[in-house]
Formats: structure tokens, C-alpha cells, sequence
């Protein structure tokens, strides 16, 4: 799963595993390189933000990834 469900959110507190740190999203470039365009994109009006969410699946040896995008709200 891509995005996290609340409820994946809120479980219980546990030991930290290889695997955790494996599975973190991903937010950017799959490169160290500043030069490089930014990862996020605003839409023309301004209320909407899109970047591509990555987490490496381990079991496949591969990538999981996604177009998110975000409504922009003012906190």
C-alpha cells in the first residue's frame, strides 16, 4: 500500500524492523544530484499540489510508486 490508512497510523507502538526503514515513502529524486528539477508541481490555479510517492517493496526487489496529489490549505 501506497499511502498509509489512519488506522496503519495509530497501531501500536513496536520495535523498529529492517523492513520499516525499507518501506519509507519516498518523496524527491532517486539521486543525490541538486541540480535537478523540484519533485513537487503546483497546478496552474494554485489549489493543488502533485509529486510521485515511491516505497521500495523489498519481497519483489522493486518499487512501489504514485501520483499523489494534495489540496493546498492554509494552516
Amino acid at each position: 500500500m501506497l499511502l498509509p490508512q489512519r488506522e496503519e497510523a495509530a497501531s501500536a507502538v513496536r520495535n523498529l524492523t529492517a523492513e520499516d526503514l525499507a518501506g519509507l515513502r519516498d518523496i524527491g529524486q532517486p539521486s543525490e544530484r541538486v541540480d535537478l528539477e523540484s519533485p513537487l508541481a503546483l497546478s496552474p490555479d494554485g489549489r493543488w499540489v502533485a509529486f510521485v510517492l515511491r516505497r521500495a517493496v523489498p519481497e519483489t526487489n522493486g518499487y512501489c510508486q504514485g501520483l499523489v496529489l494534495m489540496e493546498v490549505r492554509a494552516s
